[in-house]
């Protein structure tokens, strides 16, 4: 019988009736849970693998390894917490090669020129992805820490502690590498993806000690930092990676402490704040609506405009990942002790929850019409719009 149960109505989060007036600009109306009978099968599940097999000793119970689909929607790439990294087909769940030896693996990967872009230790790697064989390294001096960008032939890595590192990837050297300073209070795990201003020749990225900076994409060289985070206070993280808005005129970005923000992106200059606390993802979607995860629990959907709260959505257990925006005005989420969760971003309803029998902390991985995750126990769930149901592990 299969792990996963589709729509399990004993994991459905429950909406939020009001949030504190600390938390929020304004508190939404609340809405009403609504009848089992709206649930719908939005992905269905393809089949499944597991990974828990592979672990000798337990000494950390969440995976933080992003899967990754292959552009061409033929490969799937999955790393585990015990340095295991292997490629399937996408497809049949057919195993094309497995390593075993990657040591600590980096939060994202990525493909480039025939190469699949692996965090390794305190080094990025480039594999041959149809036999997985090392073809060249580069030292970064720390573990990648949020997802790689790749922009031309330079990967932009968000290094561990609090550093951006730009790797050339023809020549295999790196280019440059900005560090801020590493806050002495409790920071949040993880770090801020770096976001290209192509226009401008620009590179944005949030840092620990509660600062966006604005760097030159090929020199790294300080163009302008924003403050945002209250540095007096734990968690003045930003993580959230900005997004460029106004035809690129001004970034929407978010503190943990301090809240959402909206800058002028040419000079940083603040142009409207609320103090929405405890932002740990943003995404966009459309009709104006940004979409955030909160480390409080709950997901909230917030006017694009001015950052006022649509609707809020309480998980009833653990908190939400990334979100990821899909077509037909949908968002999904992973949940650290919870559900896969698809909900309609206009109106903070669920419309899908898929139970795999534990939590996640990384968001799923998609493309097209395929959704991959993997859960905090090695469960792999390879999922695709309109199709499966449920599948024994492999």
């Amino acid at each position: 019988m299969s792990a996963v149960l589709i729509a399990a109505l004993a994991a459905l989060g429950q909406p939020a009736a009001a949030a504190p007036a600390a938390a929020a600009p304004e508190a939404p109306a609340a809405w009403i849970q609504p009848d089992p009978s709206t649930l719908r099968r939005v992905f269905g599940v393809r089949y499944t693998r597991s990974y828990a097999d592979f672990e000798l000793l337990k000494t950390n119970e969440e995976e933080w390894t992003v899967p990754l689909i292959s552009p061409d929607g033929v490969r799937l790439y999955v790393g585990t917490r015990t340095g295991i990294l292997e490629a399937l087909d996408l497809a049949t769940g057919e195993s094309l090669w497995k390593r075993t030896d990657m040591g600590t693996l980096g939060y994202g990967m990525a493909e480039f020129r025939g190469r699949v872009l692996v965090g390794s230790d305190a080094a990025l790697v480039g594999l041959d992805p149809q036999i997985g064989k090392e073809h060249w390294r580069v030292e970064i001096e720390g573990k990648l820490a949020a997802e790689m960008t790749v922009t031309g032939t330079v990967a932009l890595l968000p290094v561990r502690p609090n550093t951006l590192v730009a790797v050339d990837l023809v020549e295999h050297k790196v280019l440059w590498r900005v560090k801020r300073p590493t806050p002495d209070s409790i920071t949040v795990r993880g770090q801020c993806p770096a976001v290209i201003d192509a226009a401008r020749g620009r590179v944005y990225v949030g840092f620990s000690d509660g600062t966006l900076v604005a760097l030159d994409k090929d020199t790294g060289s300080t163009v302008w930092v924003a403050p945002l985070g209250t540095r007096k206070d734990f968690f003045a993280d930003v993580d959230v990676a900005p997004i460029l808005v106004d035809d690129g005129k001004a970034l929407l970005t978010a503190s943990y402490n301090g809240g959402l923000f909206k800058l002028d992106a040419e000079t940083g200059n603040r142009i409207w704040h609320q103090p929405l606390g405890r932002i740990t993802g943003l995404v966009r979607i459309d009709r104006g609506l940004l979409v955030a995860s909160l480390g409080s629990g709950q997901v909230a959907a917030l006017y694009e405009a001015n950052g006022k709260v649509r609707w809020r959505y309480k998980v009833k257990k653990g908190y939400p990942s990334q979100p990821v925006a899909l077509e037909h005005g949908l968002v999904a989420f992973a949940v650290s002790k919870g559900p896969i969760t698809i909900l309609d971003a206009a109106r903070g309803r669920p419309v899908q929850l898929i139970t795999p029998g534990s939590g996640m902390v990384v968001p799923p991985a998609r493309s097209g019409d395929d959704m991959v995750a993997l859960t905090n126990e090695g469960l792999l769930l390879v999922m695709r719009r309109g199709e499966g149901g449920g599948a024994a592990a492999r």
